[in-house]
């Protein structure tokens, strides 16, 4: 079960003795005061961290535990074929550079599945509009270098730092890599997987995927998750075997 320990230098989200995520501490204007930003993320997740431990002492600092290697994906199984003739009509221009390139990134993530595929569509049409370019300045995480960027639109840097372990992808250390639109592809398939939304994706349950990506909580609904579910249908033609 994850747990909570804050140390001088950080606060760490942590499984046994070792962390999976952290935030670090930032100075402040008083030498003995440290502040953070609170990764409302860990808490919303379907296993979320439930103690503290406050090190007032705390020599070393707590090791990573080992990222999890994507999953590779099912031998002697090809990816989707796109039919770009059943694409929604609203998408056609913009999705069209960018569909081959979904397929792909998440091909090497490990996922096959076309139900996967086009709920992902159903995203990106929504969040981005299919423009790799595209930047989320209206949230919280927009002032902080790690806004909603490029097809992904994920956000906040706790998000950055977890897909980037997933893929091995530098996303803390160079941001502008999610307006690739590969890298950002492979990070969005990274973010279905870490939060656990492949399953509900699987069963058709996309507005409970939706109420994750969107707040973190399979129950959450809004205009949002039934548009998303709505238009997951309307892709789902698009990726064949």
């Amino acid at each position: 079960m994850p747990w909570l320990k804050l140390t001088s230098k950080a606060l760490y989200l942590m499984e046994g003795s070792q962390f999976l995520n952290k935030v670090d501490l930032d100075p402040r204007d008083k030498p003995h005061e440290r502040s953070l930003q609170l990764p409302i993320s860990w808490f919303k997740s379907p296993d979320p961290p439930t103690g503290i431990v406050v090190a007032l002492s705390c020599p070393d600092e707590p090791t990573a535990a080992l990222p999890p290697s994507p999953p590779p994906a099912p031998p002697h199984t090809s990816s989707p074929k796109v039919n770009f003739a059943l694409v929604p009509d609203p998408w056609k221009p913009a999705s069209k550079p960018h569909l081959t390139v979904l397929v792909q990134a998440f091909h090497d993530q490990g996922i096959v599945d076309g139900r996967v595929l086009a709920y992902a569509a159903a995203t990106i049409s929504r969040e981005s509009s299919w423009n790799p370019r595209a930047v989320n300045t209206t949230d919280r995480a927009a002032k902080t270098g790690f806004p909603g960027a490029g097809l992904a639109q994920i956000t906040w840097k706790d998000n950055y730092r977890a897909v980037g372990k997933l893929t091995g992808i530098d996303f803390v250390g160079q941001p502008k890599l999610m307006f690739d639109p590969y890298k950002g592809l492979r990070a969005k398939a990274a973010f279905f997987q870490m939060n656990r939304m492949i399953p509900l994706i699987e069963k058709g349950e996309y507005e409970s995927a939706a109420g994750i990506y969107n707040a973190g909580n399979p129950k959450f609904r809004s205009s949002y998750t039934r548009n998303v579910a709505v238009d997951t249908k309307k892709w789902l033609p698009v990726f064949t075997m």
